[in-house]
Order: structure tokens, then C-alpha cells, then sequence
């Protein structure tokens, strides 16, 4: 409902009815007061909010973060929580889980920081994320170093090796992460040298 001009609701009814006009004189009173809170609050979750956007842009947070920030805001805020957060963030509020599952899988699965997964789900274990370099090792049914190379796209890439290898040629595969591409390099030509994987065309930069 709407409020008169007198800036209070049912100001019409409340002067014909003895006794009402006052208390709804209060009911305006109060009904400001909220308003004027209702403000401080958006523009105290606005400065939040801003000041998270910006840590993640900045790497200090990733996306499992802005997950728990948004869940944090919709148990505090209540209804209409995501048209600010959709204002201000860089994702919208749909897409965060999507954006936090993805952060979780690329979390390393096994020892020393690497990944391992199955042939061809790849995409159904944890996996490296676009932009990290890693190097790989496909091995095959006998648990055999079938394929060294190197990447910093991973999924891209497997995707590729399932058009070029035969299915069941390979079983499982390794994934290394490295400090940048040269040190992948340097990775994989000792992978290379150690392992002398029967499917690589060369051995050897």
C-alpha cells in the first residue's frame, strides 16, 4: 500500500475515525525511520560489496569466496539480495556456484600438488585450470608412460588427445604443475628423457 500526501497510510480513513489519527501519524513516523535505515544499509553492503569485487579482481579471493560472501549476504540481507549483488559484482549471483564448483575442482587431487584422473573423463575428476601450467603424462591399460607434453590448457588439450588416441590406447593420466611455461619445459624434457613414451614423435626439444 501507498502512503498519503500527509505521509502516512490511511490518512483518510484515520481523520474520520476518533482516535486513529495519531497512531497512524506514528505508523508514518516509523515508516521513515525504516526507509532511512533501509538506505544505510544498501549503501553499507554497496561499500561491502565494491571492496570484495575488488579483492577478487585483485586475486586476493577466488570464487569460493565471493560463494560463501553471497551466502553470508542472503542469510543477512533477506529478500532482494541479488539485485545488489548483481549491481556490483563481476559475477551475477546465478553464476556463482557455477564459478565455485569450478574452483574446487581445480583443486590438485593428488601428491605434491598434481592432479590424476581417469581416460577419457577428464572432466569428472579434479583437473588443472585454464591459465596453469602444468605438464602431463598419459599412461596406458599396462600402466605404461604412453604420452609426455606440456600445457596451460589442460581440458583444451585432452580434448584434442581423445580425437587423435584410439579408445582404450590410454587408462589414466598425471598432471604436474610448474612455476610458469619454462619451467614446464624444462619438465617435460626430463619426463621425456626418463620416461621414453612410445607416442610421442620426438623425445626431444
Amino acid at each position: 500500500m501507498g502512503h498519503s500526501d500527509h505521509g502516512y497510510p490511511f490518512a483518510g480513513a484515520a481523520v474520520r475515525i476518533p482516535g486513529l489519527d495519531a497512531t497512524a501519524r506514528h505508523i508514518g513516523v516509523m515508516q521513515r525511520k525504516i526507509d532511512q535505515l533501509l538506505e544505510l544499509r544498501d549503501g553499507a553492503w554497496a561499500q561491502l560489496l565494491s571492496a570484495t569485487a575488488r579483492g577478487y579482481a585483485d586475486g586476493l579471493i577466488d570464487a569460493l569466496d565471493l560463494a560463501e560472501a553471497l551466502a553470508d549476504m542472503k542469510a543477512s540481507y533477506g529478500a532482494g539480495y541479488t539485485v545488489l549483488w548483481n549491481q556490483h559484482m563481476p559475477y551475477k549471483a546465478s553464476q556463482v556456484p557455477h564459478r565455485a564448483a569450478a574452483v574446487v575442482r581445480s583443486r590438485p587431487n593428488a601428491p605434491y600438488g598434481s592432479w590424476a584422473g581417469n581416460w577419457p573423463h577428464v572432466t569428472e575428476d579434479a583437473y588443472p585450470a585454464r591459465g596453469v601450467p602444468v605438464v602431463y603424462v598419459l599412461f596406458d591399460h599396462l600402466n605404461r608412460p604412453a604420452y609426455v607434453g606440456s600445457t596451460d590448457h589442460f581440458v583444451a588439450r585432452m580434448k584434442a588427445h581423445r580425437k587423435d588416441l584410439r579408445k582404450g590406447a590410454i587408462s589414466r593420466w598425471t598432471a604436474y604443475r610448474c612455476a610458469d611455461r619454462e619451467a614446464a619445459y624444462v619438465l617435460e624434457e626430463k619426463l621425456l628423457a626418463e620416461h621414453k613414451p612410445y607416442l610421442n614423435r620426438r623425445t626431444t626439444r
